[in-house]
């Protein structure tokens, strides 16, 4: 699978997934689905945070 869209993020994007992934589990200790939160908070990032 390519990660060319990580390409795309500016740093501070990455930064911020990384911190706000990084709390999910503490805030959601059950969490069916680890791959769709993570795009959840991909695409947070992604649409309000430059």
């Amino acid at each position: 699978m390519s990660m060319l869209w990580m390409e795309k993020l500016s740093s501070s994007q990455r930064q911020r997934i990384d911190r706000l992934w990084a709390e999910k589990p503490k805030s959601n200790l059950d969490m069916p689905n680890a791959g769709h939160s993570f795009v959840k908070v991909m695409e947070y990032v992604i649409a309000y945070e430059k």
